[in-house]
């Protein structure tokens, strides 16, 4: 499963947000430029997925229990649980239905409003950013809309929920991106009885590191539409950020996540790197110890302690100068010769 992620509230059809099917009301493109004074500036490239479509079909779970099994609730009717095991995820017109022990198609919709809402969310990470840094780090906000798209989930391993593959986005997405583009996000909306089944979402947020499936040369994070929260976006962001010093930057982390007790901690401290949920192990930190951290303020300590001097944080690994992932040479071959195309 995506290595870095944070449980929030469970979307179950008792409690599942009602979304509407309406046309969008806003822009398909929206970029917020960073501000001039800022030290370093970073790319985001967020892509509000509006319809996606998609199937589950696999065995009967083996266990009553729904929070053993991947289910599929649709009004007046009993819930399918599926066992995780064996469960995938295909278009709806995928002949492997016919086949299938059970199945299940699904339709999340990321309505006006809910789409209004996670572009409030973006900004309000634009800002927090801003604050915490106190203006030394700037985002370079690129919000798109993308939609319909099939299939495109896969079980949350080792779980029982699901999550959005990053693959889903290239047809319509990488063409929107660039070797700038630092951070890769994206959301999905939820969904309504007349649709059809509802999906179980259970944990609604996820982040992967480029090797486990990053998007456009960047890590990658996924939220469901009632997860799209400021305070989660930054969480998620300053993940990214300790993905992309380890994985593109080539970042040698003096602690590697193995923290000396609080207050023993090197004097040279941008020679570490914590993530978010280091916010009571990273020694320097005066939140070490505590089992009560606040996204902010660890932010904030992060930015003035840690984050890289010039030439600061580069996200993607199609500009780094070197030869990995899947190029051929430095900076160009697989995904870097597809982006902007």
């Amino acid at each position: 499963m995506p290595v870095a992620w944070r449980r929030a509230p469970i979307y179950v059809a008792a409690n599942l947000a009602l979304v509407g099917c309406g046309s969008s009301s806003g822009p398909l493109f929206e970029h917020i430029e960073p501000a001039a004074t800022a030290e370093f500036t970073q790319r985001v490239d967020a892509f509000l997925v509006t319809d996606v479509s998609s199937c589950a079909i696999g065995r009967a779970c083996s266990s009553q229990d729904p929070a053993r099994c991947f289910y599929a609730r649709k009004a007046g009717a009993a819930d399918l649980l599926f066992e995780p095991a064996g469960l995938d995820f295909v278009p709806p017109d995928d002949p492997r239905l016919a086949s299938a022990e059970q199945s299940a198609c699904f339709r999340l919709l990321l309505g006006a409003s809910e789409r209004a809402a996670a572009r409030q969310a973006f900004a309000d990470l634009r800002a927090r950013v801003s604050v915490a840094s106190e203006g030394k780090v700037e985002l370079d906000l690129r919000v798109h809309e993308l939609g319909p798209i099939t299939a495109g989930f896969k079980r949350w391993e080792q779980g029982t929920g699901l999550f959005l593959q990053p693959a889903s986005l290239e047809v319509q997405g990488l063409s929107l991106t660039r070797a700038e583009t630092d951070y890769s996000f994206a959301v999905t909306g939820e969904s309504t009885p007349d649709l059809g089944y509802l999906p179980k979402i259970d944990v609604c947020g996820g982040t992967n590191w480029q090797a486990q499936g990053g998007f456009a040369g960047t890590a990658y994070t996924w939220l469901s539409s009632g997860c799209a929260t400021g305070s989660l976006l930054l969480w998620h962001f300053m993940t990214q950020s300790y993905f992309a010093l380890r994985d593109v930057t080539g970042f040698d982390d003096l602690y590697a996540n193995s923290y000396p007790d609080c207050g023993d901690g090197a004097s040279t401290t941008r020679s570490w790197f914590p993530m978010p949920s280091d916010c009571s192990r990273d020694p320097d930190a005066t939140s070490c110890g505590s089992s009560n951290c606040s996204d902010d303020a660890f932010a904030a300590h992060v930015f003035a302690a840690h984050w890289p001097d010039e030439p600061g944080l580069t996200g993607n690994h199609c500009r780094n100068q070197r030869t990995d992932f899947d190029e051929t040479s430095p900076d160009a071959g697989g995904v870097c010769d597809r982006l902007g195309h």
